[in-house]
């Protein structure tokens, strides 16, 4: 009598793995799992973990985009506002003095008429050079900075400025030195009035 044979037959002598021990049905004797039966015991998948984390992943990556993009912005803003501060600092002042300053040569006070709207700032370079800029009462004081840095040869080296005056006399009288927060002052906020000529010396510290 001819032998018959199941359509999952031909896999039962297989070896399996069975809590970590591999095994042969043909060595144990004993018969091996149904394939059917192997569905069953597959592990289930939470797509509700996997679709947390991927969520998770999204809203991390977009806030590290987010970030590098602020970061990006406020690195160009800064880089704009000190190419601003250079371009203000290097622009011509057409009330500069004349051949007599080009030349080195100290220029004659141009004293001003009593009722003048505006005071002569005799300006004194590190190399002896002495300019003359004309300042308004709502000029700003920054004004005289941008003048400075203009005309000063050595532009790699800090320098200071120090005001005085009026010349002759009276009140009210400045003597000190120009600070940082003077740059928003206005001339006459400073202390320098309209019609009276002023003195400010520049003075360079090489190290």
């Amino acid at each position: 009598m001819a032998a018959s044979f199941g359509p999952y037959d031909i896999f039962t002598g297989l070896p399996t793995v069975r809590a970590g021990l591999l095994s042969s049905s043909a060595s144990s004797g004993s018969s091996a799992p149904h394939p059917a039966s192997l569905s069953s015991e597959a592990p289930r998948l939470d797509l509700d973990d996997i679709s947390r984390r991927a969520k998770d992943a999204f809203e991390l990556a977009s806030k590290t985009l987010k970030e590098q993009e602020q970061w990006r912005e406020a690195a160009e803003a800064a880089k704009s506002a000190r190419e601003d501060r250079k371009a203000a600092l290097k622009v011509p002042d057409a009330s500069s003095s004349t051949a007599a300053a080009a030349s080195g040569a100290r220029p004659p006070a141009a004293e001003h008429a009593a009722g003048s709207k505006e005071a002569i700032l005799h300006i004194e370079m590190p190399n002896g050079r002495v300019l003359q800029h004309n300042l308004k009462a709502n000029d700003s004081m920054f004004e005289v900075q941008g003048k400075v840095y203009q005309e000063i040869e050595d532009k790699s080296t800090d320098f200071e400025i120090f005001i005085k005056g009026p010349r002759g006399g009276g009140a009210p009288s400045i003597d000190r030195k120009f600070n940082v927060e003077d740059v928003c002052k206005t001339v006459e906020g400073f202390g320098i009035e309209a019609g009276k000529n002023y003195d400010a010396k520049v003075t360079q510290y090489r190290r």
